[in-house]
């Protein structure tokens, strides 16, 4: 962003409470912000922020980097009076320079998704010349914090994520298992997983999807042959289904991995949290994380790392009596 450019994220409250602040990405400084970037919460007027910093704080900005906009109120201090929300409540987080100098610029990070799953209510803004606009879809990469410490979850789409970190692997590298450790808080019936993969293109690109209970027995497993998906250049979900539905119980740990099989690397990526907290401001929460090994040996979880997954849920135990009750709707499954 550069004079007299304005970034905003149009959000909804996502609960009731006082809000401490904001923590978000910047993705490039080509010149630092002289006099710093003003980070502030307005109301919207007729869809769009309506010029008044209610709440604000400047931030020094020096590098590319997570950073944490400390505690935002009336007069920018940390004794001033914070922003009290209520569920529901539409409003912004305002980004602009605090006094302008040439050269100022830098940018705010986001995330673009397809139209198709983008929701209205976590989108990025711009002015660029005096007006509002919407350029595309782009929702937002960043986490509101309350007072008691806890983080808010948006709406599904956004991760709070600093970065993310991408596993190559094969049958003969290490790791050659990567997944995903996870536990659900209702049981339910799948039929199936996915994981988000980049890129597939080599009919070697082969692995089994496994479930493992934490003892390491076999729950489940599914082959994935590569030749299957040849010609497969970007990033996509890929999907198996198991012979049977696969029943996962409340409250239990799980590891779901691909399990390299073939001499060619797969491929996925995993966001990267700057901190375990900030899980809860995810669309899965803190109860999913990344886990690897090698050659079946010893895992190694890693609680700040996010993946891109699927469980494709048939049904689901939403405690109405006792048993499993069919949704349709939840076929879709679960997205990290």
């Amino acid at each position: 962003m550069a004079q007299p450019r304005r970034t905003a994220w149009r959000f909804l409250a996502p609960k009731s409470g006082t809000v401490d602040g904001i923590e978000f990405r910047v993705n490039a400084v080509t010149q630092a912000p002289t006099n710093g970037l003003k980070v502030s919460f307005q109301d919207l007027s007729n869809g769009y922020p309506d010029g008044v910093a209610d709440q604000y704080r400047v931030v020094t900005i020096s590098t590319a980097g997570w950073y944490q906009s400390g505690i935002m109120s009336d007069d920018g201090t940390d004794g001033g009076v914070k922003r009290t929300l209520t569920q529901g409540q539409m409003l912004a987080a305002v980004f602009e320079f605090n006094n302008f100098v040439s050269g100022d610029s830098l940018a705010i990070a986001g995330s673009s998704q397809d139209w198709k799953y983008l929701d209205y209510s976590a989108q990025f803004i711009e002015n660029l010349t005096g007006s509002w606009t919407q350029p595309g879809n782009i929702v937002c990469v960043f986490a509101l914090k309350y007072s008691d410490g806890s983080y808010g979850r948006i709406v599904p789409g956004v991760v709070p994520f600093n970065t993310t970190v991408a596993y190559n692997y094969s049958s003969t590298s290490s790791p050659d298992e990567v997944g995903v450790r996870f536990r659900l808080p209702i049981s339910v019936k799948i039929k199936g997983v996915a994981f988000g993969f980049s890129s597939l293109n080599n009919d070697e690109d082969d692995w089994d999807y496994v479930i493992y209970e934490m003892d390491d027995s076999v729950v489940a497993s599914v082959s994935a042959p590569g030749e299957e998906r040849v010609g497969i250049t970007h990033q996509v979900y890929n999907p198996r289904f198991f012979g049977s539905d696969v029943t996962l119980q409340a409250n239990t740990w799980y590891r779901l991995t691909a399990k390299a099989t073939g001499t060619n690397a797969i491929n996925f990526s995993a966001f990267v949290l700057d901190a375990l907290a900030l899980a809860d401001a995810s669309p899965v929460g803190s109860d999913f994380y990344i886990t690897k090994r090698t050659d079946l040996g010893s895992w190694t979880d890693v609680t700040t790392e996010c993946p891109r997954f699927r469980l494709y849920v048939t049904e689901a135990d939403i405690g109405a009596g006792g048993g499993l009750m069919m949704h349709p709707g939840m076929s879709g499954g679960f997205s990290g």
